[in-house]
């Protein structure tokens, strides 16, 4: 997308939540287009890089969101790691993905992990957290109505 085409779209933070492109910009001598993002549940103003969007992505459209449902609920077998340092590398590096799809195929084989180690369990609640609000957001929906479709509750 060109950055004329982000203008007034929603992106998602996993640490801002759900903030709409205002603006883009540069700061002071850099090339990187800048997107100028307003959250406002927290009222704040933040800068994301256009080409870098490992902090953000696109809030997805209606179908995205329903498929991403299906996807999360469907039940996963587990993954093999050699050791607990590469699973939480994995899902580290997995979680921040820009597809909300991919998202909740990785969220749906750590749902199913009882015992999950505090490192990946911190990255697994946020990036849940991050699934929940944009589901309410594109379907209009408050908390325990997502919570509901996703078979968490």
């Amino acid at each position: 997308m060109n950055g004329e085409e982000l203008l007034e779209k929603y992106l998602i933070s996993v640490d801002l939540g759900i903030g709409q492109i205002k603006e883009l910009t540069t700061l002071g001598d850099s090339q990187d287009e800048l997107l100028v993002v307003k959250f406002p549940n927290s009222k704040v103003t933040n800068y994301f890089s256009k080409n870098n969007q490992s902090k953000y992505r696109i809030v997805s459209d209606e179908s995205t969101i329903r498929g991403a449902i299906d996807i999360f609920k469907t039940k996963r077998p587990f993954k093999d790691f050699a050791s607990i340092k590469d699973k939480i590398t994995f899902y580290k590096e997995n979680l921040r993905i820009t597809d909300v799809g991919e998202m909740a195929l990785y969220l749906s084989q750590l749902k199913e992990d009882e015992e999950l180690h505090p490192q990946i369990k911190k990255i697994f609640e946020k990036s849940l957290e991050s699934l929940i609000e944009e589901i309410k957001f594109v379907l209009s929906i408050d908390d325990a109505q997502a919570r509901d479709m996703l078979g968490l509750t």
